[in-house]
């Protein structure tokens, strides 16, 4: 008996080419109108006891095909608890190995973080006591673009993630910070009373829900560019959920933290002063538009920005 393969759900992206048995020949599907590709997540059906071989033939063309060697696929059976699975890459193919003892069993790039367990998070967080929530703005597909705001102390902070969906590690990160963030726990207590927290834990939900690596809803050429570096006036208005808060923290944040960055820099030293006119341009805009902090925090947000190392 032959299995089946689904990804037609929430974060799900895999295209069959071939089924035979136990063994599928499969591809990961390209983001829309964009050339970018390496998040996969994908359903089998009816692989109980089944020596599963699924091969992912497309690897040698994804964003970034050096992360593949040593590389070892997530494998859950109840699509919560998640494992690696047996994983070999050679001559640009990924493939796969496991032997499952239920019908059902998923496969994904990493630990997949819905947009259910986002809603979940967002609802459990803002129903804190001083915990604020506010929509920066609805995305193309209609979704809500949440924002958490944590603490009452003068130095202002913003985290945010998902700025490439596929890089679901960055909201689970997310999800702790924000546990610690609003616990009893003494450094929880201090880093309240010293600064407040503006937290975005998905900035790409569409990307999220439709299985994206690193774009939006975008169409046509507007979707090739990457969500990470939208910063100028003649894209900002399709890529708002992305611009908006990275106009607002290149003008006003001290510290600025986006986990999904395997690097784990400051996006302060990254981003520093405005490149050119352009981005100064953005970066005034969003000062005057901003209105989440007080006004004076900007310059003197600025200020430490620039005697810090």
């Amino acid at each position: 008996m032959s299995i089946s393969i689904h990804s037609d759900f929430d974060g799900g992206n895999i295209e069959v080419t071939t089924i035979e048995g136990g063994s599928a020949k499969l591809a990961i599907r390209r983001d829309k109108d964009s050339d970018f590709y390496q998040w996969f997540y994908f359903r089998v059906d009816g692989a109980a006891g089944q020596a599963l071989e699924l091969r992912i033939t497309n690897c040698a063309g994804s964003a970034y095909p050096l992360g593949w060697p040593d590389y070892r696929a997530c494998v859950s059976g109840d699509n919560n608890d998640w494992l690696r699975a047996p994983t070999s890459y050679n001559n640009g193919v990924l493939t796969i190995r496991h032997t499952p003892d239920a019908d059902t069993v998923w496969f994904a790039y990493f630990a997949p973080y819905t947009m259910d367990r986002h809603t979940a998070l967002i609802d459990r967080i803002a129903g804190v006591p001083h915990v604020g929530h506010r929509v920066l703005g609805n995305t193309l597909d209609g979704r809500a673009l949440d924002m958490l705001t944590i603490g009452e102390g003068p130095l202002q902070i913003w985290l945010y993630a998902r700025q490439h969906p596929g890089e679901t590690m960055a909201e689970w990160w997310m999800e702790g910070a924000l546990d610690l963030l609003v616990s009893d726990e003494t450094a929880a207590v201090q880093l309240r009373a010293a600064a407040t927290f503006y937290v975005v834990p998905n900035m790409n939900p569409d990307g999220s829900a439709r299985g994206n690596l690193r774009s939006n809803a975008s169409v046509a050429v507007l979707a090739t560019a990457n969500t990470s570096r939208i910063h100028g006036t003649a894209l900002r208005n399709a890529h708002r959920c992305a611009w908006l808060p990275n106009a607002i923290t290149t003008s006003a944040s001290t510290i600025v933290h986006d986990p999904s960055w395997s690097s784990g820099r400051s996006v302060r030293s990254a981003l520093g002063a405005p490149a050119n006119a352009a981005a100064a341009a953005s970066s005034a805009s969003a000062r005057a538009a901003c209105g989440l902090c007080p006004p004076s925090s900007h310059s003197s947000a600025s200020a430490a920005r620039a005697a810090s190392p």
